[in-house]
């Protein structure tokens, strides 16, 4: 008993004759109908009553066939399984820009980086991704992600903290970090509150520990978390947002923004 006679003896009991199992098989009539008595001797049994209308499967037949349609269900798996493994894993290249949290990117990358099949790599040249998201730029190659609010940031313990509304006034002379990274470094109006520059910090992670610490205050985009340690303000008549992008691989993009959208992250505010 061996596959290829499993196979033509599905075949038969699936076209209802030697003829059309033979034709569905590409080959000769004489050897589908050889399998199938072959298969009937080892077995001991009778899988088809023969007439000249075609095959009729006799009960052995019935159990036999939905035996050896799970034989070689289980082999196709298995042939598939092992091709997958071996096939060497498609590399993604993702460039993630420095002011773009991510713990909002969990989403994407299970989108794009899970599976045996997909090798994600984290690069630091944008011009090598595959995919970048990145501050929107106003390209006409960008497409939007998810829309940010750029807030004001402060340690609780901070006397601003206890203030619900802060004026543009009430930061003139305030000790800031500046996000080294940002798009937009001169967000605030320089000229007005005069802040004193006192850290500078290359990465989000950076600014909120700096933050926390009481080192200063920093205005940061899409601030969400619940880190009791800060807090979290808006400045009357500053009211700036920015979109977050995605930019490469069409497939990749599309990939990205159907991620967001199931994971329900705003496009707008």
């Amino acid at each position: 008993m061996d596959l290829r006679s499993l196979r033509y003896f599905v075949a038969s009991f699936e076209e209802g004759s030697i003829s059309g199992a033979a034709r569905r098989c590409n080959v000769a009539q004489p050897s589908v109908s050889h399998a199938v008595q072959k298969l009937e001797a080892v077995l001991g049994a009778q899988l088809f009553q023969r007439s000249v209308t075609g095959l009729t499967p006799t009960p052995a037949g019935i159990a036999f066939a939905n035996r050896a349609r799970a034989i070689l269900a289980d082999v196709a798996g298995l042939k598939a399984s092992i091709s997958r493994k071996e096939a060497p894993a498609a590399i993604v290249r993702l460039f993630v820009h420095p002011t773009v949290a991510l713990r909002k990117l969990a989403c994407i990358f299970e989108a794009i980086g899970t599976g045996p099949e997909v090798d994600l790599r984290l690069v630091a040249d944008r011009g090598e991704a595959d995919l970048a998201i990145v501050p929107g730029e106003g390209d006409r190659r960008e497409q939007p992600l998810w829309a940010e609010r750029y807030e004001l940031l402060m340690a609780a313990k901070d006397p601003l903290a206890r203030r619900e509304r802060l004026r543009i006034a009430d930061l003139v002379g305030m000790r800031m970090i500046a996000r080294c990274a940002c798009e937009r470094p001169h967000i605030l109006p320089r000229d007005v509150i005069k802040p004193i520059i006192v850290a500078q910090a290359h990465d989000e992670e950076s600014v909120l520990a700096l933050v926390s610490a009481g080192i200063g205050l920093a205005v940061v985009p899409g601030y969400d978390s619940d880190t009791p340690e800060i807090v979290a303000r808006q400045v009357e008549g500053f009211a700036v947002e920015r979109w977050v992008v995605a930019v490469g691989n069409p497939a990749l993009v599309e990939r990205a923004r159907k991620a967001v959208r199931d994971a329900q992250l705003p496009l707008s505010l």
